[in-house]
């Protein structure tokens, strides 16, 4: 994502985005947001089962409880903040594609008021 993201914002600065490079800007989320996410759940999980394996919660240095803690803390923004994260992402793909479809102009009445 943030290879095509930073080339297109240098290209916008010229005014020189060509279709395929904003294309990909606000499409490769589709697939690059869901398996990136799914990639650190699955490395927070395996580490919570690493420190978890080693014995009782309360019998564990002070240290490995904060990283427990710390990493379930991690793990449960997860659940409602993916969704937001990606529909967010959904919205402004909807409206930056309707924006070139206008030629330039947003039809919404939410940005005709700024």
């Amino acid at each position: 994502v943030e290879v095509p993201r930073y080339l297109f914002y240098a290209l916008n600065l010229v005014d020189a985005v060509p279709y395929p490079l904003f294309w990909l800007r606000y499409s490769l989320f589709a697939i690059l947001y869901p398996t990136g996410i799914s990639g650190e759940v699955g490395c927070m999980y395996q580490a919570l089962m690493f420190l978890i394996a080693r014995g009782n919660f309360m019998e564990q240095p002070l240290e490995r409880q904060i990283h427990i803690v710390s990493i379930v803390f991690v793990l449960i923004t997860y659940v409602p903040g993916s969704p937001k994260m990606f529909m967010h992402m959904v919205k402004t793909r909807q409206k930056q594609f309707e924006i070139l479809k206008n030629g330039g102009k947003s039809s919404r009445k939410e940005d005709k008021k700024k």
